[in-house]
C-alpha cells in the first residue's frame, strides 16, 4: 500500500507576459507526464500557497490556466488538487490601515469569535473569488476562518487519507515583519481538528504557507504541539528552499516539508518533491526535482539537497513517525533513546544455522575458550595461513547469533581492515548517540563504551596486526569476551584451526549450496569429483555451488569437466609453492569467464576491483574507473556478480568490494604488467574523479569513503614505472589532512609527491604548479608564510605559461599569493591581486560560486588590514549570501564568512553583533571539526576578544586560554599562531589582575623563540611596558588573514 503525491508551492503568478513563467513551469508539466507514463500515478497535487504574484484577480486566470495542464499532466481530477493561500495571495492595498498583528491569545479569541466581522480576511477576496470558482461544486474557501474544512480522499491503493487546509497569511503584510506576528487560532484550529478526527482517516495531512516557527508566541508552541500530535506530515512553502525535518515531542512528531519556490525567475532554483509513503516498508520516500535550462530547460533530479555517500541516489527515505494505518507494529527501536548502555547486535551477516557444516566442534572450541577467560583468534592450519576461503568469517557470525543471550551489552562487529573510527561512529549513530552530535563526540563514546561497559562480545574480523586495534580493546578489568578472525597469528590469543571438510562434508555442502541432487549414478561420480578437486575448501565448494545453482543448464558432468581444464604452464610454474587447494580455487574463479558473455560490464569491473584497495567503492567512483556515464549501466553486473557471491555489497546498497579471495586469485590472472595500458587509464580515471572531489568540503564524506583506493593505484601507478601518476594520486591523499586541520600530515605527503614526480623523465607541469601551491598553502597554515609565498609565485608563473589569466587554476594562484602577501604585512599588494582573482572567477562561474564567495571573503579581509571596515563588511556580506545560499548553514566555508563578517562588525564598534556571529560560526566549526582544529582555535581567540571589548574580562580570558592550547597541540609553541594566542592571552592575564602570571608566561615564551620571529618584537615591547608601569594594553588582536580567512580551507 502506498500514497503518492506531488508537493508544489510559490508560483508567484503576474498578469503581465507569462512567457518566463511558461519557460520554468511547461518543463514542470512534461516532467510531471512523464514520470506518470513511467509509473510514478500521483494520488494527489499540494500546492501551499503564493498562487498569485500581488493578490490581483488577473493573477489567477493564469493560475487556472496552469492548474488545469498540471492536473491533465497528472491523470487527476480537482477533487484531488488541494490549494492554500500564501502572503502574495494577498491585495496589497485591501490591507492598508489595519491592525499588524494580535496582541496576545485572548485578543486572538475574541477576534475569531463567530459573527464578527474579520476584515483582514477581506484582503483574501480576489483569491477566495477564484478558489470557489475553480473548486465549485467541491470545496469553498471559508470566509471567516483560517482553517479550511478537513478533506479525504481515496488512494489508488484503497487507503483514506485525510487533508487539513491551514491559512498562515491572515496576518501577513508587505513590511516583512511578519515573522512571529501571524496567526492561525486556536479557536479556528481546535474546531478543525475536532472534525479530522471524526474522518479516522488512515493518514493525516496539514498544508500551510508559513513554517510554524513564524506564528506569534501566544501560540506558536500550541500550534505545533496540537497539530504534531494529530498529523502525520505537515506540507508548507514560502521559504523558496527545500527542507525536510523529522520533528519530535512529548505531544507527538511528525515531519516538516518545504518544496521550495516552483517559480522565481530562470536566476534562481525552482524546485518541487515527489512523495511516496510505502506504508508496508513505514517509510516516507522523498524525490526533490528542480529546473534546468542548460542544455535544454528541463525538471530533472535535484542533486544538491541529498548528497552521497549518505544518500547514494539523492532520494532520501524517512521513517514515518506515526501513522494509525501502521499503529499495531512494533518500533521500541524507534522510541527507544540514545544511551552509551544501550545494547546493540551490529553483526553484517546472516547466520547460516542448520546450514553450517563441519564447524560444531571448532564453534563449541571458541565458546569454552572464551567463557574460561581466554582471548580467541578462529585461524587455520598453517597450510592455508595468508589465504582465506576456510569460513572464519562465518564461524565468528555463527557463534555470535548462537550465545548473544550470554552477551547482556550486545555484539559489536568491527572490520579490522577497514577504517575503524568510521565504523565507531556508525555504531555510536545507531543506538549509543543521537545522530545530530557531532563527530569527535560520536567516537569518543563509542571507544569509551568499549573500553569500560562489561559483558559484550567484540570481534574483530580480519584482524592483520593488533597494534590497529589496540587502542579500543577492552580494559583489562572489563568482564568483555574478544574475538579475532585473522590470518595471522595474534600475540596473545590462542588460535583454533580449521581443517578443511570431509569428502562428505563438502559433498554435503556443494549440495546445499547448488540447491539441486544428482540424479543418477553418473551424476554422483561428477559431485564427488568436483568436491575431490576443490578439497574440502569451503569458499571454493560454495562458489561452485552457486555457479551450479545459477546456471541451472550446466550439468554435474560439465562442471566437474570445466575444473579439469588445463591452465597456462606459465601459470602453474610460477606458483608452484601455492597449495592444490588455491589452484582449483582459481580454476573455480576461471570458470566465470564465460558468465562475461551475459554481462560484459563484469569483466572490467571485476578487474577494477581486483587492484583497488580493500573497502567498498562507491557507485560514483565504479562508473568513473568504468568510464559509465549512469550507475543504472552497471546494475546487471553488480547484481549477477553479487549473486555469484564474487562481489559484497555495502550496508548501503551503493557501494561493492570484490571478496578478498577473489581478489588474491585474480591478481594471479590479471598481473599488471599484463595490460598497462589499461591499468593506467584506470588509474587516469580514478585521479580524475578524487580531483574533482577533492575541494569542497560537501564532498569530503565521499572522498573519505573512497580513500582506500587512492594508496592502491598510486603503488600500481608505482609498480607500472609511471611516477607522474603515482606522484598525481599521492598528491591527492592530502586533501583530507588538510580539510582536517593536520597540516604537517599533508605537507608530508605533498614533499613525497614532488620526490615522486622528479623521478620522471619528463614533466607534468599542470602538477607541478598543484604540488608547489598547495605546499604554499600548507608553509603558510604552519607559519612560514614567506615560503609560501615563494612557492606559490612559482606556480602561479606556470600556471599563467600553461593556461593564461582565464582560468581557475590561476585565480586561485592569484588568490593564495594574495592571501601570504596580506600575511607578509602587505595588503595593498594583497587587494591588488585578490580583485584580480576576483574578476577571473566573475567571468569564469558568475556570483553564484564558490570561488567568487571566497574571493569576495578574502578581498574583504584585505580591507580591514587596510583599516577600511565598511567596504569589508559590504563585501564579506556578500560573501555570507553566497555560500548560506550555496551550502546552507552547517559547512565551513558559511562559518568562515561569519567569523568575518563580525570581524569587521568589531572593527565598526559593534562587539555585540559580532560575539553573535562568532558564535555562531564556532558552534558550526565545532560540528563539523570538533575542538582540536586550527579554525576553532582561531574563533574562540576571537571571541574573547569581543568578550573583552564587552567588558567580560574573565571569560575573555578563560577562552583565549582555549584558543592557546588548542594551537600549542597542535602546531607547537614557536609557531605565530601560538604566540599570538600567548600574547593575547598574556594581556588578558594583566586586564584580570594576574601580574606576575602574566610575567612569568611572557618570559617563558620569549625564551622559547629567535629574535627573527615575526612576533618576537611586539612580545619584547610588551615586557618593558609591563615591568614599567601599570597598563591598559591595547594589544589584543584578531588574526590579520580575513577572519581566519586563509588559503588552506579554500572554501
Amino acid at each position: 500500500m502506498s500514497f503518492r503525491w506531488i508537493h508544489l508551492s510559490d508560483f508567484h503568478f503576474t498578469q503581465s507576459d507569462s512567457y518566463e513563467h511558461d519557460s520554468v513551469l511547461n518543463p514542470l508539466l512534461s516532467e510531471i507526464e512523464r514520470r506518470r507514463n513511467n509509473g510514478f500515478q500521483a494520488d494527489a497535487v499540494f500546492v501551499t500557497g503564493d498562487i498569485a504574484y500581488s493578490g490581483n484577480v488577473k493573477e489567477y486566470q493564469q493560475a487556472t490556466n496552469f492548474f488545469d495542464a498540471l492536473l491533465q499532466s497528472a491523470n487527476l481530477n480537482k477533487s484531488r488538487l488541494f490549494v492554500v493561500p500564501g502572503n502574495h495571495d494577498l491585495d496589497k492595498e485591501a490591507g492598508s490601515g489595519l491592525k499588524r498583528t494580535l496582541d496576545d491569545e485572548q485578543e486572538s479569541v475574541g477576534y475569531f469569535a463567530d459573527g464578527k466581522r474579520k476584515y483582514h480576511f477581506e484582503k483574501f477576496q480576489a483569491f477566495r473569488d477564484w478558489f470557489n470558482a475553480y473548486f465549485s461544486g467541491l470545496k469553498t474557501c471559508p470566509p471567516d476562518s483560517t482553517c479550511h474544512a478537513p478533506e479525504t480522499l481515496k488512494t489508488h491503493s484503497g487507503l483514506c487519507v485525510a487533508v487539513l487546509p491551514l491559512n498562515s497569511a491572515l496576518f501577513s503584510l508587505p513590511d516583512r515583519q511578519d515573522h512571529n506576528s501571524l496567526w492561525i487560532g486556536r479557536r479556528n484550529l481546535d474546531a478543525a481538528l475536532e472534525k479530522l478526527k471524526a474522518l479516522n482517516a488512515d493518514f493525516n495531512i496539514a498544508l500551510l504557507h508559513h513554517p510554524l516557527d513564524w506564528l506569534h508566541t501566544a501560540e506558536c508552541s500550541n500550534i505545533k504541539a496540537v497539530l504534531q500530535e494529530q498529523v502525520d506530515i505537515i506540507l508548507r512553502g514560502h521559504l523558496h528552499e527545500n527542507e525536510i525535518a523529522s520533528i519530535a515531542s512529548s505531544h507527538g512528531d511528525c515531519l516538516h516539508l518545504a518544496a521550495g519556490a516552483c517559480y522565481q525567475t530562470r536566476q534562481y532554483p525552482n524546485t518541487a518533491l515527489l512523495c511516496t509513503v510505502n506504508f508496508a516498508a513505514h517509510e516516507l520516500e522523498v524525490e526533490p526535482i528542480r529546473y534546468t535550462d542548460s542544455p535544454k530547460p528541463v525538471w530533472t533530479l535535484d542533486t544538491s539537497l541529498f548528497l552521497p555517500p549518505k544518500y547514494p541516489d539523492y532520494i532520501r527515505r524517512f521513517s514515518l513517525p506515526k501513522s494509525t494505518l501502521t499503529s499495531t507494529i512494533t518500533r521500541s527501536d524507534e522510541q527507544g533513546g540514545f544511551s552509551p548502555s544501550k545494547p546493540v547486535f551490529s553483526v553484517p551477516f546472516a547466520s547460516k544455522g542448520e546450514q553450517m557444516i563441519g564447524r560444531q566442534a571448532a564453534l563449541e572450541q571458541v565458546h569454552h575458550q572464551l567463557h574460561s577467560g581466554i582471548r580467541t583468534a578462529i585461524g587455520q592450519t598453517a597450510a592455508f595461513q595468508g589465504l582465506g576461503g576456510l569460513g572464519k568469517t562465518q564461524l565468528a557470525v555463527e557463534y555470535a547469533y548462537a550465545y548473544q543471550k550470554d552477551y547482556t551489552n550486545g555484539v559489536i562487529w568491527i572490520n579490522a581492515d577497514q577504517d575503524l573510527n568510521v565504523q565507531l561512529i556508525q555504531l555510536a549513530e545507531k543506538s549509543w548517540v543521537s545522530p545530530v552530535a557531532d563527530q569527535a563526540f560520536k567516537l569518543t563514546t563509542a571507544i569509551k563504551r568499549l573500553h569500560e561497559v562489561p559483558d559484550c562480545l567484540i570481534i574483530f574480523d580480519n584482524l592483520e596486526n593488533l597494534e590497529t586495534i589496540k587502542e579500543i580493546l577492552p580494559a583489562a578489568n572489563v568482564g568483555s569476551h574478544i574475538l579475532v578472525t585473522s590470518r595471522f597469528e595474534q600475540t596473545g590469543f590462542v588460535a583454533i584451526p580449521l581443517d578443511t571438510l570431509s569428502p562428505e562434508q563438502g559433498l554435503q555442502l556443494l549440495l546445499q549450496e547448488a540447491e539441486r541432487q544428482p540424479q543418477n549414478s553418473d551424476e554422483n561420480q561428477a559431485a564427488a569429483s568436483i568436491v575431490q578437486q576443490l578439497d574440502g575448501l569451503p569458499l571454493a565448494l560454495e562458489l561452485a555451488g552457486a555457479f551450479l545453482q545459477r546456471r541451472t543448464t550446466v550439468s554435474w558432468q560439465q562442471y566437474s569437466e570445466l575444473l579439469h581444464k588445463n591452465l597456462p604452464a606459465a601459470f602453474l610454474s610460477s606458483h608452484a609453492s601455492w597449495t592444490k587447494h588455491e589452484a582449483d580455487i582459481y580454476s573455480t574463479l576461471k570458470i566465470h569467464e564465460s558468465l562475461f558473455n551475459e554481462e560484459p560490464l563484469l569483466k572490467p569491473l571485476l578487474n577494477a576491483l581486483t587492484w583497488s584497495g580493500s573497502t567498498a567503492m562507491s557507485e560514483s567512483l565504479l562508473c568513473a574507473l568504468l568510464a559509465e556515464s549512469e550507475a543504472t549501466n552497471l546494475i546487471g553486473a553488480l547484481s549477477l556478480g553479487c549473486a555469484l557471491r564474487i562481489l559484497q555489497q555495502s550496508d548501503d546498497k551503493n557501494a561493492y568490494a570484490v571478496h578478498r579471495l577473489v581478489r588474491e586469485v585474480r591478481r594471479v590472472e590479471l598481473p599488471l604488467t599484463g595490460s598497462p595500458e589499461w591499468m593506467s587509464g584506470c588509474a587516469e580515471c580514478l585521479g580524475e574523479w578524487f580531483e574533482k572531489h577533492r575541494r569542497d568540503f560537501s564532498d569530503l564524506a565521499l572522498f573519505e569513503a573512497n580513500f582506500d583506493h587512492l594508496p592502491a593505484w598510486q603503488k600500481n601507478a608505482q609498480t607500472l614505472g609511471l611516477p607522474l601518476l603515482a606522484a598525481r594520486l599521492l598528491w591527492l591523499q592530502a586533501y583530507p589532512a588538510w580539510h582536517w586541520g593536520r597540516y604537517r600530515e599533508a605537507q608530508q605527503l605533498l614533499e613525497q609527491a614532488q620526490d615522486l614526480s622528479s623521478q620522471s623523465p619528463t614533466v607534468d607541469i599542470a602538477l607541478k604548479a598543484h604540488l608547489l601551491n598547495d605546499l604554499g598553502l600548507m608553509k603558510h597554515a604552519l607559519g612560514d608564510s614567506k615560503a609560501a609565498l615563494a612557492l606559490s609565485e612559482e606556480a602561479l608563473n606556470l600556471r599563467l605559461d600553461l593556461f593564461g589569466e582565464e582560468h581557475q587554476d590561476t585565480a586561485d594562484s592569484l588568490n593564495d599569493v594574495a592571501v601570504y602577501y596580506n600575511a607578509l604585512g602587505q595588503p595593498a599588494q594583497a587587494l591588488d591581486l585578490g580583485e584580480q582573482a576576483l574578476q577571473i572567477r566573475r567571468t569564469l562561474f558568475g556570483e553564484q560560486h564558490p570561488d567568487t564567495a571566497r574571493s569576495l571573503s578574502n578581498i574583504a579581509g584585505y580591507y580591514y588590514v587596510l583599516d577600511q571596515p565598511a567596504q569589508a563588511l559590504d563585501l564579506g556580506e556578500q560573501s555570507l549570501q553566497i555560500r548560506r545560499k550555496l551550502f546552507g548553514e552547517e559547512h565551513p566555508a558559511t562559518a568562515t564568512s561569519l567569523n568575518n563578517v563580525a570581524l569587521n562588525y568589531h572593527a565598526l564598534g559593534k562587539p555585540a553583533q559580532a560575539l553573535e556571529l562568532s558564535e555562531q560560526a564556532l558552534r558550526i566549526q565545532r560540528t563539523l571539526f570538533g575542538e582540536e582544529h586550527p579554525d576553532t582555535a582561531s574563533l574562540l581567540g576571537n571571541i574573547a576578544l569581543y568578550y573583552h571589548a564587552l567588558g567580560q574580562l574573565a571569560q575573555a580570558l578563560e577562552l583565549s586560554e582555549q584558543a592557546w592550547l588548542i594551537h600549542q597541540k597542535l602546531f607547537g609553541d614557536v609557531h605565530p599562531d601560538t604566540v599570538l594566542s600567548n600574547y593575547n592571552l598574556i594581556g588578558y592575564l594583566m586586564d584580570n589582575k594576574q601580574r606576575p602570571e602574566a610575567l612569568k608566561r611572557l618570559d617563558t615564551q620569549l625564551s622559547l623563540l629567535k629574535k627573527d620571529h615575526p612576533h618576537h618584537e611586539k612580545l619584547q615591547r610588551l615586557r618593558a611596558q609591563l615591568l614599567s608601569k601599570p597598563i591598559r594594553p591595547g594589544f589584543r588582536q584578531p588574526a590579520k588573514n580575513p577572519g581566519k580567512n586563509k588559503p588552506k580551507k579554500r572554501r
